[in-house]
């Protein structure tokens, strides 16, 4: 298991969502706890995701 492969993916789109919310659209009423949950949700479904492609090419 690569927890940094998954990590790094959590610290990309928190950032880019930091970008696109603060400094690109300044009044769009997005939280700072909504920008983590949807990078822990990115995150979660990256890895759901290898998990399953990975079973698919072995059989």
């Amino acid at each position: 298991m690569n927890i940094a492969r998954y990590v790094s993916f959590f610290v990309i789109t928190f950032v880019l969502q930091l970008i696109l919310f603060f400094v690109i659209k300044k009044d769009s009423g997005v939280t700072i706890i909504d920008m983590v949950v949807m990078s822990l949700l990115f995150a979660f479904f990256s890895f759901i995701l290898d998990k399953i492609l990975r079973k698919e090419k072995q059989a």
